[in-house]
């Protein structure tokens, strides 16, 4: 007689996968290509103007995925996207390729009906092909905390901090809405506010 022992592993409330392609972005004569010239001669113009938004290529390519638990008042997820841009010339990339691992988890937990508070985890991976200013493998990594109170189903207020450190030569800490990149490899941001959907 045979026994078998068995683990038993919790299935995933929700799963997701994503594909994205985008060709021609990086063209000199649409605005985000003229942009795109800018940072070619000075990375530091992506990191303050566009923080991490204005990325362009001939193509970009970005394909996702993610999964979801849910126990009992809490959530668990975790996602991960891996982006391509082919003939960009961001971060001094001399029409080169950049590519973007990015592995998030991020975790919620309701203390009442009402107020929610949560923390969120991202690292980025990058490497980058023909770079000179920046090395050319940069990481960072990023961390949000976050707390939520409901006033009704559609309107919440909101308190948010914000921390990134980055990793690699020459490479600086720079947050979207940030007002720029830091002068460090460290940033830290906070914010407050409503949100109401329509």
């Amino acid at each position: 007689m045979c026994s078998h022992a068995a683990a038993d592993y919790p299935s995933p409330d929700t799963a997701a996968a994503a594909y994205l392609q985008i060709n021609g972005s990086a063209a000199a004569s649409t605005a985000a290509g003229a942009a795109n010239q800018n940072v070619a001669s000075d990375p530091s113009e992506f990191r303050s103007t566009a923080g991490g938004g204005n990325l362009t290529a001939d193509v970009q390519r970005t394909v996702g995925a993610g999964v979801g638990y849910t126990f009992g008042p809490a959530s668990a997820n975790f996602v991960y996207t891996h982006s391509q841009f082919q003939n960009t010339s961001a971060f001094g990339v001399s029409s080169g390729s950049a590519h973007f691992d990015n592995y998030e988890l991020n975790l919620k937990y309701a203390l009442t009906p009402a107020l929610s508070v949560g923390v969120m985890d991202t690292y980025t991976d990058a490497h980058l092909n023909g770079v000179a200013k920046v090395g050319a493998d940069p990481k960072w990594n990023h961390v949000n905390a976050i707390t939520r109170y409901s006033l009704s189903k559609r309107t919440e207020v909101y308190a948010e901090a914000m921390y990134q450190h980055a990793i690699g030569s020459n490479n600086h800490a720079v947050m979207y809405n940030a007002g720029g990149a830091s002068a460090t490899s460290n940033q830290v941001m906070g914010a407050v506010g409503m949100l109401t959907r329509f």
